[in-house]
């Protein structure tokens, strides 16, 4: 994905496919809002269990207090939703931690036309050890367990 940068208003979007927003540079950017995005209902065609959109909802808000952020709550359903909400807080870019295949993925890329209408970019953050790690996440874990010893090393754990 595309790096934030530190000179563009700058939305943060907290999604459920990584909750450790703390560890990422916040106060290096222009941030002039912030947002949970609950995507569990893209699990299913069929509705999701009560209890599953509620774990979402405490997972995202848990986030969003140890970030030091008060988001708005927002839901993955109507793509151009995303463009909407970041326009009309000022934002040049949506900053989020990486998303990876999956679900919430392909919604995003539903979103990307109305965000490159809007003229917003979507940046996403990955830690040193995210990009040691995924590039091997795409069969399952046992790809990435027989990577393990190779990862630790470079990462300079080992």
């Amino acid at each position: 994905g595309v790096p934030p940068d530190p000179r563009l208003p700058a939305a943060l979007l907290i999604t459920e496919e990584d909750c450790r927003i703390e560890d990422f540079p916040l106060a290096t950017l222009d941030l002039r809002g912030a947002a949970t995005l609950a995507a569990s209902n893209l699990r299913s065609p069929r509705d999701v269990a009560p209890m599953v959109g509620h774990f979402e909802q405490q997972a995202l808000a848990d986030a969003a207090r140890r970030a030091g952020q008060e988001p708005q709550a927002l839901r993955a359903g109507a793509p151009d939703d995303l463009a909407r909400w970041a326009a009309r807080i000022g934002a040049r870019q949506i900053v989020t931690p990486f998303i990876p295949e999956g679900p919430l993925r392909d919604w995003l890329r539903s979103a990307e036309p109305a965000l490159r209408r809007a003229g917003i970019t979507l940046c996403e953050w990955q830690r040193p050890w995210d990009r040691l790690i995924w590039p091997h996440a795409g069969a399952g874990f046992f790809r990435i367990k027989a990577q393990i010893p190779a990862i630790l090393q470079k990462a300079g754990l080992a």
